[in-house]
């Protein structure tokens, strides 16, 4: 229990931070907003320092007012009357409460603004309950609870069922009381609202307490601990001290009952909320007549005696005459323990006599009872709508059905038809194009320097016949590099390629490739770089993964001028990793760049040093990559170069 104590105390710190943080965020708005921003900034301030900063709270709530009025935005006032209302119920002014309340519901009425209608209802509702008109708290609440419903507003209709709960627990009805809270709980677990969250966790220990299961209001007020780590509420970590306060005191353990309850008492003082330091001061008097501190006790139940004249509630005038009678009884004044005890029982009688239980059962079956039958008249309704629309349906069916059959197969296997067609045209031509151009060209251009070689042998310098053979080299190369690009692209066109994924090193892999292109890079002055400085694995097919890079180096060096920079790296996402190839080169056309992965289009230009290409490198890429379940993008700027990436699976 005391460890329980130290981190809600510890907590406070936490919380405090964090709700000062959201606070700094919307006054940095207030900056650079637009004066009908600042009304809605302005009450956004008044509903986040509600519980902790009243005062400030209710600037920001008159000046929001101010303004829309101002700006003759009327809409928005309807909302700053209602938070208003809350802050000065939080302070224990509930007189003033209720007349912001009703000018909350008379505006909205005006305005036809249902959403604000409802709220004011709720409020108006809580209000009533807080002053012991049981009747007048459950119409309100209900006609609320009708105004949520029809908007299908889940916020709002938690807010009223809270309400219903907490009006159940002063009728001591535990059992709808229970049933309210947790149906509340539900909807705002679902919401993810936790400060909600919070406040009906604490309403439901309170149950839990009332009918005696201590554990189970402690394990509530445990999980509220944990729920205060993330959100900002004194009023809330008060309530929470107060509740373990009260499970000491029923335990015996008095001092362990006046820490958390002194520490509750100061957190309420610093919020002003006035109901919370009449309840604290009243538990204190009999917890320190407990311990034998009289004067002491005397001296808080006269503090608490005059909080209560201000707050002038029924409920809380119960609250006094009860827990007066325990102060009286503790301290040996037994005639005055028994005088109390009978007002309290008096004004409980009065209160919650037999005909207001039954007017409030009465208005709650009238509720339950008006809601299942508009639920039929919507259910029979859709009914009739749903059997109409399936005679419709029936009947254009049976006599359409036939034709869109034959028309949508015949349709189907001519498109197929001639996709097919269209395709393999587009594939031949291409073949063709390459067989008749892009190959003979290049080794027209190796058979012209093998012959000059084999004629002039003799008259050739050392120097004439090596740039020979080096230039006969890297045309051979080259030719080989597109050999391979057409065999695996025709391939893939036939679907004979083998697909063969396995776990493969990314950095190895390029370390390969880059070690292939080292001359070619040298030649032009191109640093070429693998900035993979780590082992990065991909779900892949190697061979594939070796041609798309190939391809892309190759690319690069192609397209860069001489003194430029390729460079290769690599990183993870999520359950894919995604491989850049940049450079610092001529870059593309925006234009262009959706035409070079079309197989009907001849695109392919000359290199800066006149290397020729065949088109087919990047298509084949594309094919590769996307065999291999990853995306090709590319990013370029024309005269600064590209980013070609690709992602692939980090796992199977």
């Amino acid at each position: 229990m005391t460890k329980t104590l130290l981190i809600t105390i510890i907590l406070l710190t936490f919380s405090t931070t964090f709700a000062q943080n959201t606070i700094n965020n919307l006054l940095s708005k207030l900056k650079i907003a637009t004066p009908e921003e600042k009304i809605q900034i302005y009450n956004k301030l008044c509903w986040k320092l509600r519980s902790d900063n009243p005062d400030s709270a209710i600037f920001y709530g008159e000046k929001a007012i101010a303004l829309a009025k101002k700006l003759n935005k009327q809409n928005y006032i309807p909302e700053s009357y209602n938070f208003l209302g809350v802050v000065y119920r939080n302070k224990g002014q509930y007189i003033k409460a209720l007349t912001y309340y009703n000018d909350a519901l008379k505006l909205a009425q005006i305005l036809k603004d249902s959403a604000e209608i409802a709220y004011s209802y709720n409020n108006i509702g809580g209000i009533y309950r807080i002053l012991g008109n049981g009747i007048l708290a459950l119409e309100n609440t209900l006609k609320a609870l009708k105004y949520f419903e029809s908007q299908k507003n889940e916020s709002g209709i938690a807010f009223s069922t809270i309400n219903l709960g907490i009006i159940y627990f002063n009728e001591k009805d535990y059992v709808n009381a229970l049933k309210y809270l947790k149906y509340t709980l539900k909807i705002r677990e679902k919401l993810g609202y936790k400060k909600g969250i919070a406040l009906t966790l604490n309403q439901i220990a309170i149950v839990y307490y009332a009918l005696k299961k201590y554990n189970k209001s402690l394990q509530y007020y445990n999980e509220l601990s944990k729920l205060y780590k993330k959100i900002g509420d004194k009023k809330g970590i008060a309530s929470t001290l107060e509740g373990y306060s009260d499970i000491s005191y029923y335990q015996h353990f008095y001092y362990k009952a006046l820490q958390s309850l002194k520490k509750s008492l100061a957190i309420n003082k610093e919020i002003e909320n006035k109901a919370g330091v009449y309840r604290n001061l009243l538990k204190l008097g009999i917890i320190y007549a407990k311990l034998n501190m009289v004067k002491t006790a005397f001296e808080k139940i006269n503090e608490a005696k005059k909080i209560g004249r201000e707050l002038n509630s029924l409920q809380f005038l119960l609250y006094e005459y009860k827990y007066l009678s325990e102060f009286y009884e503790a301290i040996g004044k037994y005639k005055l323990a028994l005088k109390n005890y009978k007002s309290y029982s008096s004004l409980r009688d009065s209160i919650y006599s037999k005909e207001n239980l039954q007017m409030i059962a009465n208005i709650q079956t009238g509720y339950e009872l008006e809601k299942k039958g508009k639920e039929n008249q919507i259910l029979e309704k859709e009914n009739q709508v749903r059997i109409t629309e399936r005679n419709y349906l029936i009947a254009i069916t049976v006599l359409v059905l036939f034709l869109i059959a034959i028309l949508s197969y015949r349709y189907r296997t001519n498109k197929k038809l001639n996709k097919k067609l269209f395709e393999a045209n587009l594939t031949k031509d291409k073949f063709l194009s390459i067989l008749a151009h892009d190959l003979k060209n290049p080794f027209n251009t190796t058979l012209g320097y093998l012959q000059i070689l084999l004629e002039d042998f003799d008259d050739l310098d050392t120097p004439g016949k090596y740039e020979l053979i080096k230039n006969t080299y890297e045309s051979s190369q080259r030719n080989l590099a597109l050999l391979e690009n057409l065999l695996s692209w025709a391939r893939a066109q036939g679907d004979r390629i083998e697909f063969l994924p396995k776990l493969i090193d990314i950095r190895q892999v390029t370390n390969e490739i880059i070690s292939i292109f080292k001359q070619s890079a040298k030649n032009k002055q191109i640093k070429l770089k693998n900035n993979i400085t780590v082992k990065i694995y991909a779900f892949a097919d190697e061979q594939m993964v070796k041609t798309i890079l190939r391809n892309l180096i190759n690319n690069a060096i192609k397209f860069t001028h001489n003194g430029g920079s390729v460079s290769i790296s690599c990183e993870s996402m999520k359950d894919q990793i995604k491989i850049c190839a940049s450079d610092t080169g001529v870059g593309i056309a925006q234009e262009d760049i959706e035409k070079i992965f079309k197989i009907d289009v001849k695109h392919s230009t000359l290199g800066t040093a006149n290397e020729i290409g065949t088109g087919l490198g990047l298509i084949l890429c594309k094919e590769f990559i996307e065999i291999n379940s990853g995306k090709l993008t590319i990013e370029s700027t024309q005269n600064k170069g590209s980013i070609f990436s690709f992602t692939l699976p980090a796992n199977s």
